[in-house]
């Protein structure tokens, strides 16, 4: 196991080793902005529950006041006996302190090896949270350093490769900003890559809208719902979408 808090990306295995000689005919996965890992228990009861192969997670909080000091990537990949990849998105300026700074970002777990990890910072950012000398160093202002990003990762099974791009989209910015910002991780793909990521705002995507629904039903049975889903991104639905912007 590879884990320290001074690096960007931080890797962890604690899935048991399994031999797979074909893909799987289908997978389950799980998107969901877990909102700095506040509710750990009840992310994690949620969890278990789906048996889920891939999760992506964005707001994962690494040493935070808020979150205890935590290292929730590492805590749910522990908790669920998975394989994690942790890109780190921000400094949280008003989390941590110079000796001991605190993270958040993206976290994606796996039952099958995760390899060749990297970070896609996104060329347009939103300036709300940048730190400016004439405000307050208080918490409700979100200062940060650092940048909204796709964290990637590859997943072999079976001899085939899924390349799992995990998006943290701004949700103070605008539609077309979003949809740049989804430009510019299509044009990093990889060559017959699949594009895997399902981006809510504080939602759950599994295999299909109805796997959704239940999703939400458990998350409601967690007392965990707070919204409704936001909106689901698929590959088809990007291309659909990037088609008509085009115009």
């Amino acid at each position: 196991m590879n884990v320290s808090s001074d690096k960007v990306i931080e890797v962890g295995n604690f899935a048991p080793r399994r031999l797979f000689l074909r893909p799987p005919e289908s997978i389950c996965i799980v998107d969901w902005n877990i909102n700095r890992g506040l509710r750990l228990n009840g992310i994690l009861d949620f969890l278990t529950g789906v048996g889920a192969d891939l999760i992506l997670l964005q707001e994962s909080d690494l040493n935070a006041r808020r979150t205890h000091r935590l290292n929730i990537a590492r805590e749910i990949a522990q908790k669920l006996e998975m394989n994690y990849v942790f890109g780190r998105e921000f400094q949280e300026l008003t989390q941590g302190s110079n000796s001991s700074p605190a993270y958040h970002g993206q976290v994606t777990l796996s039952r099958w090896p995760l390899s060749n990890p990297r970070i896609i910072r996104f060329k347009r950012q939103s300036t709300f949270w940048r730190p400016r000398w004439f405000l307050p160093d208080i918490e409700p202002l979100q200062e940060r350093i650092g940048g909204r990003m796709a964290l990637v990762t590859e997943t072999t099974v079976g001899g085939s490769t899924l390349v799992s791009y995990n998006l943290h989209l701004e949700s103070l910015e605008t539609t077309r900003t979003m949809i740049e910002v989804a430009k510019e991780s299509l044009a990093a793909r990889q060559e017959n890559a699949r594009l895997t990521e399902n981006q809510f705002k504080e939602g759950v995507s599994l295999t299909s809208q109805r796997d959704a629904t239940q999703a939400q039903a458990m998350k409601a049975q967690a007392g965990l719902l707070e919204s409704s889903l936001d909106y689901l991104l698929t590959q088809d639905e990007l291309n659909r979408v990037l088609g008509s912007s085009a115009k």
